[in-house]
């Protein structure tokens, strides 16, 4: 059926924003992380970045993130660093999210989070991941 410019947009609007349930699952699964690095580091200060942050995240989610940034205590510190550092982050997320994929790069740590608690299936679909970027 063909649609007027205006219709065409509203409708990809609609499908681009993210429901009152996503938001606040995303609200709390990023809330669950800062909490838990936390419970096994001493983080000077921790904020949001990225789209979520900006109100500007969009569906579909199964590749949508939220990205924290976590400033730790300097006792954390040492020559070889960000790889130490990292890892340390990634075995303090292992603790709370223990079924939970964690992956590191050289940029952060990466828990697979999903709606369902850590059961990474979000209405019976294995796709529908969440994953939480801490810097």
């Amino acid at each position: 059926m063909p649609k007027t410019v205006n219709q065409g947009f509203q409708e990809l609007q609609h499908n681009l924003e993210i429901t009152n349930l996503q938001a606040s699952a995303a609200a709390a699964h990023q809330q669950h992380v800062r909490e838990a690095v936390k419970k096994g580091l001493v983080a000077v200060d921790d904020f949001l970045t990225g789209s979520y942050m900006r109100n500007t995240m969009i569906a579909p989610l199964n590749e949508a993130d939220v990205d924290i940034f976590v400033v730790l205590d300097n006792q954390y510190y040492r020559r070889d660093g960000q790889a130490f550092i990292l890892d340390k982050v990634k075995d303090v997320l292992k603790e709370t999210y223990k079924t939970s994929q964690i992956n590191r790069d050289g940029q952060g740590c990466h828990p697979e989070l999903c709606v369902k608690g850590e059961s990474k299936q979000v209405n019976g679909d294995p796709r529908q991941r969440r994953s939480v970027h801490l810097i």
